[in-house]
């Protein structure tokens, strides 16, 4: 690709995307039966060390399970997570958070400023792989130089420079979201064992090419009020779910049918048609954010012009468009 195509995406388009559920009305009495709400996945996880080896599913999985100082609003914005409150210093390099009192970790232990030291020098330690690495040891500018614990439930972050995206970064669903961890996640030789941190759900059982089974963490404190993205109002409705492993869309969709699973998340614009004539089966829309780019060269004499690129992106129905590729779900934000 020409170098000057990076520097001229003048088409820009960003589209309200969706988060598409179907759920079978026999699903109602959800709450009062044993059995685990089943849910496919479209292929395995990778595995559950937080930023370790991971993809979209392995992502999906484990934010039922991990959670950091910090985490994504509904609006994609940083707040605070397991920590109740942040101090920065005047020159914004020294963080200072406070941890909410009475938090758990699954194994029962309480949370502690010592156990956010250990597991972001954890993350820090080049011997971990942690995919997000390069963000904070200075190989792209930022450097977390030291994580020290003030007292029982404030830890410090000093970085080498001001960074106000810091939290973003902190954030990150790639990063496993800095899942603060307790230390028995490995064993004595450091060696990934398992996820013990603080999230609504507890990974029971995995059984590699089937299935994932969760349970609701009893001992979690969730932040009051309503749902707001990965902060507030994660409430675990269920006591069990179970994802199976389904990697051919027509076998989800018949599962789908014949009740084998619940629910059947990011159904494919190119399925709703179909899942639409179901009987039994209800749709839930959700707004995501998509973005689909069109690429000008504008190398060419008459694209090198600025105001064909405007023109050309007037006459974009937008609306139009966004109803077309999300099968009328969607809606573009202009």
């Amino acid at each position: 690709m020409p170098r000057s195509l990076l520097h001229h995406l003048s088409l820009l388009m960003a589209l309200g995307g969706v988060l598409a559920v179907a759920v079978p009305q026999g699903r109602a009495a959800a709450a009062a039966a044993p059995d685990p709400m089943q849910i496919p996945l479209t292929s395995d996880i990778r595995g559950t060390n937080p930023g370790v080896n991971r993809d979209a599913n392995t992502d999906t999985i484990m934010m039922h399970v991990l959670e950091g100082l910090v985490g994504y609003r509904e609006d994609g914005m940083p707040d605070l997570l397991l920590a109740e409150a942040l101090t920065v210093s005047p020159d914004g390099r020294r963080y200072t958070f406070r941890l909410r009192e009475g938090l758990l970790f699954h194994n029962g232990r309480p949370v502690t400023s010592a156990e956010v030291v250990w597991s972001w020098r954890r993350y820090l330690d080049p011997r971990t792989n942690w995919t997000c690495l390069a963000d904070f040891n200075g190989s792209r500018g930022l450097k977390i130089e030291t994580v020290e614990a003030d007292d029982p439930l404030s830890v410090s972050f000093t970085l080498n420079r001001p960074q106000p995206l810091f939290l973003t970064l902190m954030a990150g669903f790639n990063c496993g979201g800095g899942a603060i961890l307790h230390p028995d996640s490995v064993d004595a030789e450091g060696r990934w064992r398992e996820p013990i941190s603080t999230g609504p759900y507890r990974i029971a059982n995995w059984e590699r090419g089937r299935f994932i089974d969760m349970e609701a963490f009893d001992g979690y404190h969730a932040l009051p009020g309503p749902p707001d993205g990965n902060i507030r109002g994660k409430v675990a409705l269920e006591p069990h779910l179970r994802w199976l492993i389904i990697r051919d869309a027509s076998s989800r969709l018949a599962a789908l049918v014949k009740g084998q699973v619940d629910v059947m998340p990011e159904v494919p614009a190119a399925e709703m048609l179909q899942v639409r004539r179901l009987k039994g089966v209800h749709i839930v829309t959700a707004p995501m954010l998509g973005s689909y780019g069109i690429l000008v060269q504008d190398q060419d004499p008459l694209l090198a012009d600025r105001r064909i690129r405007e023109a050309l992106a007037a006459a974009i129905d937008r609306q139009a468009l966004a109803r077309l590729v999300t099968e009328e779900i969607g809606r573009a934000h202009v």
